[in-house]
């Protein structure tokens, strides 16, 4: 168990680490992709599976 320093030094460098995804989420994309699955990833119709990323790069080959 965490004493209450270390608590609280690692709740705000977890706190930096988001503002700093969003902040470059927003840079990068020009939209926050917020996790909306059960297991906390992003779903994102725009995106592809590796899977179908490899298959268009060797069609496009």
């Amino acid at each position: 168990m965490f004493s209450k320093k270390k608590r609280y030094a690692f709740f705000k460098a977890q706190k930096e680490m988001e503002e700093i995804s969003k902040e470059t989420q927003i840079r990068e994309f020009g939209e926050l992709f917020v996790p909306t699955g059960e297991d906390g990833k992003t779903e994102n119709p725009s995106r592809l599976s590796s899977e179908d990323a490899l298959i268009s790069a060797v069609e496009a080959y």
